[in-house]
């Protein structure tokens, strides 16, 4: 049997959520599935790719889809010509689009639904573009896949989904973490000057916070005696007006670090240096900061509300997100109460094994097989 797969998002050295997801769901089917052959479509030249072997057969079709026309145009033109000359048995798409017109069974994973309702967590021709075509792809998809159980209950409500046609299964963690809380001093010294930190790991955009997150901090500062910082590892992608006024107020700009983009190890030590991992998202599919500060042993403040709730449990301090007090005041909780910090360790090492990639490939697994099958 062949498959192939959308596979745009496996950028070497430059994984984010669905590249994580593409790799690890990829990695499991291969062993899921030794006799199928595995065909990864690619919009750009990938000179050392990320996922090889005997049932590997890589392909780069044009144009590379860096703008919501050239979406449009790889999704809808590119991929179905692709499709005609390979001739696979079914085709599946990580990120949620898909080709209209193909003639063969297609699966697509929607992680979540942030784009939708009145909010701004994304730039206005990104949301216009995800609204029409991840809509387009719900209805045209033979099954889909999503991240969590929120998840699933959204897609349905909003899309008119059949509960049927919808699976979910958790995501495992995007690297493997461990605790390295000896490096914490060493961490320390190269990101924060020698002060403990509060971290938050992510894309820097509306719907992570980030303006409560800076004010949240600044009232910590003014309330808490011991200096800290606050380390933001990822790239900055879209400051509205709301963060960039949280911004300029701050008076303690100086205790604020950003690191862009960090390898796996040095983020693994990083979190584990951390006092806490500072997460009140206000919109989360399903949250994988949680998931990775767990498995390096690193207490989590993330929100009451989405999917949050549902991958942390009892393990981190829940908070209204919408509420900048209460962000401050779990800071303050856990700078105060090192029996909560290693009770909350202990819960969050737990509750991290929880999560594995094998659950969400073989749920995908078997639902081709039924479908080339029948």
């Amino acid at each position: 049997m062949k498959l192939a797969i959308n596979a745009r998002w496996l950028i070497p050295n430059k994984l984010e959520g669905f590249g994580w997801y593409s790799f690890h769901v990829i990695k499991a089917l291969q062993q899921i599935l030794p006799d199928w052959d595995f065909y990864l479509l690619y919009d750009r030249k990938i000179n050392a790719p990320l996922i090889e072997g005997l049932n590997i057969h890589n392909y780069t079709i044009y144009p590379p889809a860096r703008h919501p026309i050239l979406w449009s145009i790889w999704n809808q033109f590119s991929v179905p010509l692709a499709l005609k000359i390979i001739k696979p048995d079914a085709y599946f798409s990580p990120d949620g689009f898909l080709p209209y017109k193909a003639k063969l069974p297609m699966l697509t994973t929607i992680h979540d639904l942030n784009f939708e309702g009145d909010h701004h967590f994304v730039a206005p021709t990104i949301k216009r573009y995800y609204q029409k075509h991840i809509r387009q792809a719900a209805d045209v998809a033979q099954h889909i896949f999503t991240v969590s159980e929120f998840s699933k209950d959204d897609i349905i409500s909003r899309y008119a989904i059949k509960p049927e046609k919808i699976s979910f299964a958790h995501n495992g963690p995007q690297q493997v973490f461990q605790d390295l809380s000896q490096h914490k001093r060493t961490m320390q010294y190269r990101f924060s000057g020698t002060h403990d930190y509060f971290l938050f790991v992510g894309a820097q955009n509306p719907r992570k916070n980030l303006h409560r997150i800076f004010e949240a901090f600044d009232a910590f500062c003014h309330k808490h005696p011991k200096r800290y910082h606050l380390v933001l590892v990822g790239e900055r992608m879209y400051w509205d007006d709301d963060i960039r006024m949280a911004w300029e107020n701050m008076a303690h700009k100086d205790r604020v670090n950003f690191t862009g983009r960090l390898s796996s190890e040095f983020l693994n030590k990083l979190y584990s240096g951390a006092q806490a991992l500072l997460y009140p998202s206000l919109f989360e599919g399903f949250g994988m900061p949680i998931i990775e500060a767990f498995f390096a042993g690193t207490p989590v403040i993330t929100s009451l509300g989405t999917a949050a709730p549902e991958v942390a449990g009892d393990a981190a301090l829940l908070v209204d997100p919408t509420q900048t007090e209460e962000i401050t005041n779990a800071m303050l909780r856990l700078a105060n109460d090192a029996e909560l910090v290693r009770a909350l360790r202990m819960k969050g090492f737990e509750r991290a094994q929880k999560f594995n990639w094998q659950h969400a490939a073989s749920q995908i697994a078997e639902k081709l097989v039924s479908l080339t099958h029948a």
